[in-house]
């Protein structure tokens, strides 16, 4: 049982490392596919160094990467550069020669770069602090720390004021009561005199209700408001001088169309006495015209005979 158990051992070890080690290996790199990476990497920081952040540029390169037939993370990308980096630092230091696997084309690619960084000030964005093995959570620590960051700063501002107020209560309690006999006496101080203001203000009539003199009727002014009553309706003293009145106009009227009538009956019989003979068709005429005109006049003063007898609403 114990030999049996050791073998399971042994053989669950040996297959976690197995494991291990193919899930940490690199990709090979060709040649061209190293000239494309350090290509990118040097168009991209001429071009964004500023305005991106690190890992913005690295996406952009490791998607360029794959544009061009080079399909590897972000993750390899950097890990392949940092790795150029140190074969071009060991080249140009003490060793004085290029690395196994390191060609001169990729060292003359790199060397420009790392001169274009020292012309443009820049330090190398790949600072030693960062470890291999966190590669890929850059990011995430990256916005993680920036999310931290603006939600304390925003607690922060959110619990001050808390606290402010938190301190006034216990700042009031430690107060004696002759603060507050003071605090009450000030306020109905302060009372006394808006109480003026505001009765004045009080005392001016609304917009709505100012009319002018002709419509209003009798206005009686109180201690507190102003009181505005209807004017009073029409009486039957009222209606009795209106039907006098009318009862005038309509005999006035029938005067006026007696007189019509007798103007018009007399002139046609004295165009009648003095015509004669001679023209009949003048006269005739003449007497028809007249004798319309007795039919209209006749006509006017029946209607107002008639109003005269009826009651006001008919007449109207």
């Amino acid at each position: 049982m114990k030999e049996h158990d050791e073998d399971v051992i042994t053989n669950a070890v040996s297959g976690s490392a197995v494991r291990r080690t193919r899930s940490q290996a690199e990709p090979d790199w060709s040649v061209t596919e190293s000239l494309i990476l350090v290509n990118e990497v040097a168009a991209v920081e001429a071009d964004c160094s500023v305005a991106l952040s690190s890992y913005q540029q690295w996406n952009i390169i490791a998607e360029n990467c794959a544009a061009l037939d080079v399909p590897r993370s972000l993750p390899q990308c950097r890990r392949k550069w940092r790795a150029l980096l140190n074969d071009y630092d060991g080249a140009r230091g003490e060793r004085r020669a290029l690395p196994p696997g390191f060609e001169r084309e990729v060292f003359e690619a790199v060397e420009r770069v790392v001169r274009a960084r020292e012309e443009r000030g820049l330090v190398d964005p790949e600072s030693d602090d960062e470890e291999d093995g966190n590669d890929e959570h850059d990011a995430t620590v990256e916005i993680g720390s920036k999310r931290k960051r603006q939600r304390s700063k925003s607690r922060h501002q959110v619990q001050k004021p808390k606290k402010f107020h938190e301190q006034r209560p216990d700042d009031s309690h430690e107060e004696g009561p002759e603060d507050d006999d003071n605090s009450e006496d000030e306020y109905l101080k302060d009372f006394l005199e808006s109480r003026p203001k505001l009765k004045g203000t009080a005392e001016r009539p609304p917009k709505h209700l100012v009319m002018p003199p002709k419509s209003l009727g009798e206005v009686e002014l109180n201690e507190n408001y102003h009181q505005i009553e209807r004017p009073k309706p029409i009486g039957t003293e009222r209606i009795t001088i209106s039907r006098e009145e009318n009862e005038e106009t309509l005999s006035l009227k029938l005067q006026e169309l007696a007189v019509e009538i007798e103007a018009i009956a007399s002139e046609s019989a004295a165009d009648y006495k003095g015509g004669g003979s001679q023209n009949l068709e003048d006269s005739y005429d003449f007497t028809r015209g007249q004798g319309d005109k007795l039919i209209v006049s006749l006509g006017n003063f029946f209607n107002t005979l008639k109003c005269l007898c009826d009651t006001p609403q008919e007449c109207k």
